[in-house]
């Protein structure tokens, strides 16, 4: 099966359907046309804009960044890009809490 070839180790919640209902900068669109998504990874206390390949998106999950930081990334990246995690590392950064209502069993 060639889908498990390309499934990392970690499976995120980072979807391929973010950057087909987004609107991104003309460089993003471009570099997503040629199949490599931009993401901004949070990791050991900095954001760092990356280019990952399709085959990479499924190990990052969305990071709930407090939104002066959210709002700091945007200015800094352009509007729309995911900010994740590795899940596997430390971001060294504060997330935004966010309170959800647990389902019942």
């Amino acid at each position: 099966m060639a889908n498990e070839e390309l499934t990392p180790a970690y499976n995120g919640n980072l979807s391929v359907a973010v950057y087909e209902t987004n609107q991104f900068s003309a460089d993003d669109a471009a570099s997503i046309e040629e199949g490599n998504y931009p993401v901004i990874l949070a990791q050991n206390g900095e954001f760092t804009k990356l280019y990952v390949p399709l085959s990479e998106l499924a190990k990052y999950s969305h990071w709930d960044a407090k939104d002066e930081d959210a709002e700091a990334q945007r200015l800094q990246h352009g509007v729309n890009v995911p900010i994740v995690w590795d899940g596997l590392t430390e971001t060294g950064l504060e997330h935004k809490v966010i309170e959800q209502e647990t389902p019942a069993e």
